[in-house]
């Protein structure tokens, strides 16, 4: 089996993930129900719409934190193949120091 990387595509996509980070940080479902428990103070309903916002805000919190984290890692994992080709490179063609 054989993969074919092009880290320069691993870095520059990376970033992708971070716009989708961006585009959740303005989502509030918490907020969007709101108006939903105010129709139903005082009751169960208006205790479950509560919890479901409090409930979604984790969820996307997790999220955003997760498509950080695979932004960082792709970045991380583009630039380290970027210096293995480098040192691959010297390596074959015997010019320059290795690390």
């Amino acid at each position: 089996m054989r993969f074919e990387v092009e880290p320069d595509a691993l870095v520059r996509d990376s970033g992708r993930f971070g716009e989708a980070v961006r585009a959740l940080d303005g989502v509030d479902v918490g907020s969007a129900v709101a108006p939903v428990a105010q129709a139903f103070p005082g009751g169960l309903t208006a205790a479950a719409i509560r919890e479901l916002g409090v409930a979604w805000g984790d969820r996307l919190l997790r999220a955003r934190l997760g498509l950080a984290r695979v932004g960082m890692d792709l970045a991380a994992a583009g630039e380290s193949y970027a210096v293995v080709e480098q040192v691959a490179r010297r390596a074959v063609s015997g010019s320059g120091e290795l690390p």
